[in-house]
């Protein structure tokens, strides 16, 4: 298309995170090179119902009964709940639209598969929503990294500590935390496959072999735990070794009282690669004492999505977007394993404590002690056994 064109987008998924793409919809940079013609919510708030309302966005039920009231659309975007991502994409590019998923691309390999498949199709641009796959700071790193300028990777680590209430495992249509639906789909919603997958995907993004490529584990140990009363887990500690020899060390929990924003760290033979997440800095410490600073980690929604917006209006996506599904398979094939292979340590009673009590909405449970070993065991970059640790 030409570029002086604006594309034509629906947004399926307005509620939740959705929220963040309407944000991103109403950027002056962002209507000049789109036109917002329709939303797709089953369960749109009075709030959102009345903002589209003034905007003059109709709203569908719907993901098809869109498609057949609008007519062509160059862009979806797709912020709907994760089981549900395989259909909307296959039904946005039966319908001609190029489209921006959000993360995660899937919950298990089989659904991760068919998407790789259909991101073959010709002419048409097929994205997962990974921010920091669209940050300039990390793509400029990674080219660094490609270049090898800092020797060969020798180990990464992330630490993330999110605490998250009750309320939040009850958001939506009652999905967090669940492993399968009633009928049996896999729905696999936990702190690595969905809050905290950002980090994970991240670690093996980065140490690819190419821009588009993410690194696969040849080995891997897990740990996965709860204090909460869901399905799944809500703690994690993986340590793998990918196919270039580097150790992986990732460490995320939803079942702790206080906040650890990201720690990330890329260690290299020439180089130490961190990011502050006070600073929201990504810099290179090398051995003879030298920096090199690449910024702000822009993490922000209008980032990918101008990104995605850009591509497809001047046609080079295949050479500007580097998140796609296939891109996505390391992190999905984690999260896959832990699913089908690994048993769910239930943190003892003794051990779970509740803050915020009298706060129906702020009300959470924690375990204690788990901060401090988490924290522990990313400093130590030793691998965390949660059944080990908490033993009654």
């Amino acid at each position: 298309m030409k570029c002086s064109e604006k594309l034509k987008l629906v947004l399926a998924g307005a509620g939740g995170y959705g929220r963040f793409y309407l944000e991103a919809l109403a950027r002056p940079e962002i209507l000049d090179k789109v036109e917002f013609i329709g939303a797709v919510e089953p369960f749109l708030n009075p709030e959102t119902k009345l903002e589209l309302e003034r905007r003059g966005v109709p709203v569908f039920s719907d993901l098809s009964s869109a498609y057949e009231a609008l007519g062509q659309v160059d862009l979806t975007c797709i912020v709907t709940p994760l089981p549900l991502h395989l259909e909307h994409i296959r039904t946005a590019l039966e319908h001609g639209s190029h489209v921006l998923c959000e993360k995660p691309a899937a919950p298990v390999l089989d659904q991760l598969e068919p998407m790789i498949e259909l991101e073959k199709n010709p002419g048409k641009c097929l994205a997962i929503g990974f921010q920091w796959s669209f940050a300039p700071a990390m793509l400029r790193c990674k080219k660094d990294i490609l270049s090898g300028l800092f020797g060969d990777p020798v180990s990464v680590k992330a630490l993330v500590l999110w605490p998250r209430p009750e309320s939040y495992f009850r958001r939506g249509s009652g999905w967090g935390g669940k492993r399968t639906a009633e009928d049996g789909t896999p729905i696999n919603d936990s702190v690595a496959s969905n809050a905290a997958a950002h980090y994970l995907h991240n670690l093996y993004f980065m140490l690819g072999s190419s821009m588009k490529e993410a690194a696969l584990p040849v080995e891997m140990q897990v740990s996965a735990a709860r204090a909460n009363k869901i399905e799944n887990y809500d703690t994690i500690c993986i340590k793998a070794k990918l196919k270039r020899g580097a150790e992986l060390l990732y460490i995320a929990s939803h079942a702790v009282d206080e906040t650890q924003n990201p720690l990330i760290e890329y260690r290299f033979e020439n180089a130490v690669i961190r990011y502050d997440c006070n600073t929201n800095y990504l810099t290179a410490y090398f051995n003879d004492g030298s920096t090199k600073k690449y910024g702000e980690v822009d993490a922000d929604v209008h980032t990918k999505l101008e990104a995605v917006i850009d591509g497809v209006r001047n046609g080079n996506y295949e050479n500007t977007v580097y998140c796609t599904p296939s891109t996505c398979k390391p992190h999905v094939w984690t999260v896959d394993q832990i699913y089908r292979n690994e048993e769910i340590f239930q943190f003892p009673a003794e051990k779970i404590q509740v803050y915020c009590p009298e706060d129906a909405q702020a009300k959470g449970v924690f375990a204690a002690g788990l901060r401090e070993a988490c924290k522990k065991a990313y400093e130590e970059e030793t691998f965390l056994d949660f059944s080990e640790l908490f033993r009654s």
